[in-house]
């Protein structure tokens, strides 16, 4: 490797990522080699006979990761500015090689996702269809989107999960295809969510932030991608989008009434996100109250109403329990 910018910048990775798997908070050895990276890349930008070359931008898209999952997002943005700048030099983002591309987007998305915000990169194929052939909307989606008059965009978007959800299920799994799936929705997502934050109706926003939720699931899955995932995220990855979901279900809109199901799945999908060792004392609450309007007492009927939407086991059956025992103890303490 000639590139001593890109060095540190792997290095970087490496002590972040050795560090998180341990517990660690903090890790000096990471700090240091980011400082000397970012050091390099600014004495090369400066040269103005030094093109921006892939590695570079390769530095650039891994420091601005790096800086999301260890949630420091004013840097990422910072990172990302200078990356859309760069990326414009060169001529644009799809002219890019297809692996360099990816890197890029993944930094740009985990970061958007994280803060909530919309995406810096615009991606030709993030207008196409992920698969020309949909599967039918399971019975829950397709009678929220029939009552609920969601967009025709927003219905693609359902689809396209639910694409998503099958090819969970798939032996062998295509992780090529799962990941390009996970990333595009991300994008679809946010663009949307952007575009009509000012007009989204309260079910349609519920379901933007509840399926980002579910796609960190997806993409964090030891059983899909291994201990560390395609996007390794920090502690702080889920608080925006948390806080948005719990402001939208203490709103208690009319437009809520009657749909108890549809609830369910949300608050599922937000507990899992946040995992058993984060507080989600909220979420189980209102578990707890759900489930008892809809006088539902077992795992087995939860379960039931949870696949009339999505509800792939490999990725949300085992954590989907371990939230319901929560839900079963409170239960038992409330009485």
């Amino acid at each position: 490797m000639t590139d001593a910018a890109l060095l540190h910048t792997i290095l970087c990775g490496s002590a972040l990522f050795s560090h998180l798997l341990t517990g660690g908070t903090h890790s000096v050895e990471a700090y240091t080699h980011m400082k000397d990276s970012v050091h390099l890349i600014s004495t090369q930008l400066q040269d103005p006979e030094n093109e921006i070359s892939d590695a570079t931008l390769v530095s650039v898209a891994h420091l601005a990761n790096f800086e999301c999952i260890s949630g420091n997002y004013d840097n990422w943005k910072l990172h990302i500015k200078g990356l859309h700048k760069m990326v414009m030099i060169r001529g644009d983002i799809e002219t890019l090689d297809e692996d360099l591309r990816n890197k890029i987007i993944i930094a740009d998305i985990s970061g958007c996702v994280a803060t909530l915000s919309r995406p810096h990169f615009t991606l030709t194929s993030s207008k196409k269809a992920l698969t020309p052939n949909f599967p039918d909307l399971s019975e829950g989606f397709y009678n929220l989107a029939e009552t609920c008059s969601f967009e025709m965009n927003l219905v693609t978007i359902l689809e396209e999960i639910q694409h998503l959800s099958f090819l969970l299920i798939q032996t062998p799994l295509d992780i090529p295809a799962i990941t390009t799936a996970i990333t595009t929705l991300q994008h679809r997502l946010l663009i949307y969510h952007h575009t009509g934050y000012t007009r989204i109706p309260l079910v349609q926003e519920l379901y933007c932030i509840a399926a980002l939720l579910y796609l960190i699931t997806i993409s964090t899955s030891n059983q899909i991608f291994g201990p560390v995932g395609i996007f390794p995220h920090g502690n702080s990855t889920n608080i925006v989008l948390i806080q948005r979901l719990k402001a939208l279900l203490d709103s208690r809109g009319l437009e809520l009434e009657g749909r108890n199901t549809f609830v369910l799945w949300v608050l599922f999908q937000a507990g899992i996100a946040v995992g058993q060792y984060h507080d989600r004392t909220c979420f189980v609450g209102g578990l707890m109250e759900v489930t008892r309007g809809m006088g539902i007492g077992s795992w087995k009927e939860v379960e039931r109403e949870l696949k009339r939407y999505i509800w792939p086991e490999v990725v949300c059956g085992i954590e989907g329990m371990k939230l319901w025992d929560e839900v079963v103890n409170l239960r038992e303490v409330d009485r």
